[in-house]
């Protein structure tokens, strides 16, 4: 038992000190909390889109610090950030530039989250010019018009005032993406600089989605005799990323078991 607790220990040491350091100014940090055991999650979750992933909360959370440089003109700036998680906690986000930290301020933040998919466009579309392919036999006809209505299929109003139904169709024909609908999660701020030019700054914030746990596996050959042996220890770390980006060339820290956390307990009282 001693033996292996002191192995255990030398493992944590040198996957700690054997953590790559990168000198580039854009530099992520990311510190993974967890509360995950040994053989607590199952091998179906590694599986994408499996039935488990969707019935087994992760265990864990992150603590993101990533570095960047960015230009900022003196006066209002907006700023865009879209290498993000899609579980941040957006309570928990900071900006800070690095540079001139007294005299750049936030004046607005804000975290896009809702993804585009085919209802959402045809609901922001609404009202707006639309074009839409239907084929009819060996032929593709385009009807252009004014959407008003996309439950139950779709309704076009033509330019010449005619309405038309379309139940099916083949292909929708959008203009440019609405405002307010992202590809991926962005954050993004208004932000006043005192001083115009290079910035390098810090943007952390925590996330869910993220956790890892270490595994051991230990063979015992014996000796001659009952009396000796020897013990091979093999311990691996694993880490699950569901949180929707990736973390590359990421400085990593890794900090098992229950994190307290401040709970507000305060109540609102109705008058």
């Amino acid at each position: 038992m001693i033996l292996f607790k002191a192995l255990v220990l030398s493992f944590f040491l040198v996957f700690l000190i054997n953590t790559p350091v990168y000198s580039n100014e854009n530099q992520k940090n990311l510190t993974i909390y967890s509360t995950a055991t040994p053989g607590s999650i199952p091998s179906d979750f590694y599986q994408p889109n499996s039935e488990t992933e969707s019935n087994y909360p992760i265990p864990g959370y992150a603590l993101i610090r990533d570095k960047k440089e960015i230009e900022l003109k003196e006066g209002e700036n907006k700023i865009s950030i879209s290498d993000v998680s899609a579980y941040i906690d957006p309570t928990t986000v900071i900006f800070k530039s690095l540079t001139d930290p007294k005299g750049t301020n936030v004046l607005e933040q804000n975290y896009n989250f809702d993804l585009v998919n085919n209802k959402k466009l045809l609901e922001k579309y609404l009202g707006s010019e639309i074009s839409i392919d239907q084929n009819v036999g060996n032929q593709i006809t385009t009807f252009n018009g004014m959407l008003l209505s996309a439950s139950g299929g779709l309704i076009l109003q033509e330019k010449q005032g005619n309405f038309v139904s379309l139940n099916d169709y083949s292909n929708i024909h959008y203009s440019v993406l609405p405002e307010g609908l992202t590809t991926k999660p962005t954050l993004v701020w208004s932000i006043n600089a005192k001083e115009s030019g290079n910035h390098k700054i810090e943007i952390s914030y925590q996330t869910t989605g993220i956790t890892w746990w270490a595994d051991y596996n230990a063979i015992y050959e014996e000796g001659e005799d009952g009396t000796n042996g020897s013990l091979d220890l093999n311990s691996w770390v694993s880490i699950i990323n569901k949180s929707g980006t990736s973390y590359e060339n990421a400085k990593l820290k890794l900090v098992a078991g229950d994190v307290n956390k401040v709970k507000n307990t305060t109540m609102i009282r109705g008058m």
